[in-house]
C-alpha cells in the first residue's frame, strides 16, 4: 500500500501493521491490501451520512456540561479503587478511563504508576501520519458520467488519492483528494504553491 494512503513516508510505516491491514478478513473475506481502501467491497464503501462526527457530537450532546473542553489531561493516577484524571480545568475520580488520543499525544501524559516499559517505548515510536486533505465541489457527478467511480490512487503526484465524497441528497457532487503533509513539506520550497488538476 503506497505509504502516502496513511499520510507517513515508507520509513515510518511499521512493517507488522502493514500486514494486520492486509490479513484484516475473514473465512469468507480474504484480506488484501486492496480490501482496506476499495470503495466497492472494501473499507471505504460505506460512509456516515452527515460525517463520522456526528457520533461524538451526538454523544457530547447527550453528556451536557459533562463534557470539558480546551483541558488538556495533565496525569492519570491508577490505584486500587480506580483513576484520577488531572487536566487543566478539572479533576475527575472515576472505575475506569479511556485514552484515545494519537500515541505520541499519550506518551505527554503523566502517569502513575508508570506504565510498561514496552508501552511507552511503543508510544515514543509510533509517528503520528500528516495528511492535506482538499475537496472540490462539482455541479454534478460529472466521472460517473464516463462510467467512472471517482476512486484514484498515486504514488508520485501531487494527490495520493481520491474518493468520491459525493452527498446522496444533493444536487452538488465533491471529491476529496489527499496527499502526505510530511513527503510534501520536505520536497517543496516555502512558498505558496497553486496546482490545476485536469478534470
Amino acid at each position: 500500500m503506497p505509504a502516502d494512503l496513511r499520510g507517513r513516508v515508507a520509513r515510518a510505516l511499521a512493517p507488522l501493521r502493514s500486514l494486520l491491514h492486509r490479513e484484516s478478513g475473514n473465512e469468507t473475506n480474504q484480506g488484501t491490501f486492496e480490501r482496506n481502501f476499495n470503495t466497492r467491497q472494501g473499507a471505504q464503501q460505506w460512509r456516515f451520512q452527515g460525517g463520522s462526527q456526528l457520533v461524538p457530537l451526538k454523544i457530547a450532546s447527550d453528556l451536557g456540561k459533562q463534557v470539558v473542553l480546551t483541558a488538556p489531561v495533565r496525569r492519570i493516577v491508577q490505584s486500587g479503587g480506580g483513576v484520577q484524571v488531572v487536566s487543566d480545568k478539572v479533576t475527575v475520580n472515576a472505575r475506569n478511563v479511556i485514552v484515545a488520543v494519537p500515541p505520541t499525544l499519550a506518551g505527554r501524559i503523566d502517569y502513575t504508576p508508570d506504565l510498561p516499559t514496552q508501552r511507552d517505548a511503543l508510544m515514543q515510536r509510533v509517528p503520528q501520519g500528516a495528511l492535506i486533505k482538499a475537496g472540490a465541489v462539482y455541479d454534478r457527478p460529472w466521472w460517473r458520467d464516463k462510467g467512472l467511480n471517482g476512486s484514484s490512487v498515486s504514488t508520485d503526484g501531487l494527490v495520493s488519492a481520491t474518493f468520491d465524497d459525493s452527498p446522496r441528497t444533493r444536487a452538488w457532487a465533491c471529491s476529496s483528494g489527499s496527499s502526505a503533509a510530511t513527503k510534501r513539506a520536505s520536497s517543496t520550497p516555502w512558498r505558496a504553491t497553486t496546482a490545476r488538476a485536469r478534470c
